[in-house]
C-alpha cells in the first residue's frame, strides 16, 4: 500500500525562517531550556541567526 502524500510537513522538516517566526512567540526561557531540547533542527534554529 503506498502512503499517502500529507500536505502537512513533520516538525523536523520546517524551514528555519518559519521556526524562527513561530518561537518569536515564546519567552527566552522558553527558548533557552524547552525548545532545543526538542529536536536538532529545533535546536540548530534557536542557536542560530533565525
Amino acid at each position: 500500500m503506498e502512503e499517502e502524500q500529507s500536505e502537512f510537513r513533520h516538525r523536523d522538516q520546517l524551514p528555519p525562517d518559519v521556526l524562527g517566526l513561530i518561537f518569536t512567540n515564546l519567552s527566552l526561557q522558553e527558548l533557552l531550556t524547552v525548545i532545543p531540547c526538542v529536536c536538532k533542527s529545533w535546536s540548530k534554529t534557536v542557536t542560530g541567526p533565525y
